[in-house]
């Protein structure tokens, strides 16, 4: 039964996106999952500061940029 629940769940999770996510959209969700040196580019996402220098601020500010697109369009699905 909870495994039919969480099939059902999915199934209406996916027609959801399928409808509402543009291809530009789509694109950006890929990229995330593109191996580049030996990582994808999810796994810096998951990654905290190392301090507070200049580059490693830089490189947050950069991070958020590049998901900046992406959290919008969460913040308007996410109801749903």
């Amino acid at each position: 039964m909870v495994s039919r629940a969480l099939a059902d769940e999915r199934a209406r999770l996916a027609a959801i996106l399928e409808g509402r996510l543009d291809a530009a959209t789509l694109k950006a969700l890929d990229a995330l999952y593109v191996e580049r040196d030996g990582m994808h580019a999810l796994t810096p996402l998951k990654r905290d500061p190392e301090d507070f220098s200049l580059r490693e601020i830089r490189r947050e500010i950069a991070r958020g940029q590049s998901l900046e697109t992406l959290y919008r369009t969460a913040r308007t699905l996410l109801p749903e």
